[in-house]
């Protein structure tokens, strides 16, 4: 096997695992766009979660104001 012969099976050997590493990395980067838009949306779930409960405190918090002022406490 001459010099070049050798040079090109080490090429196509190297070529291969170029090619094996740019689709694995295609792979991860696609499971890191999925998994960040299902973080996404669990945390818009959260947001939207945590808002309504501040909302109601602070609703009932005005209510107990109101309250306090009927009966002269405030």
């Amino acid at each position: 096997m001459s010099n070049f012969e050798q040079e090109k099976i080490d090429y196509e050997g190297k070529r291969e695992l170029v090619e094996e590493g740019v689709k694995f990395l295609k792979h991860a980067m696609e499971d890191m766009k999925e998994s960040a838009k299902a973080q996404h949306e669990i945390d818009k779930a959260n947001f939207e979660k945590i808002k309504e409960e501040s909302k109601k405190r602070h609703e009932a918090a005005i209510q107990s104001g109101k309250d306090a002022a009927k009966l002269g406490r405030l």
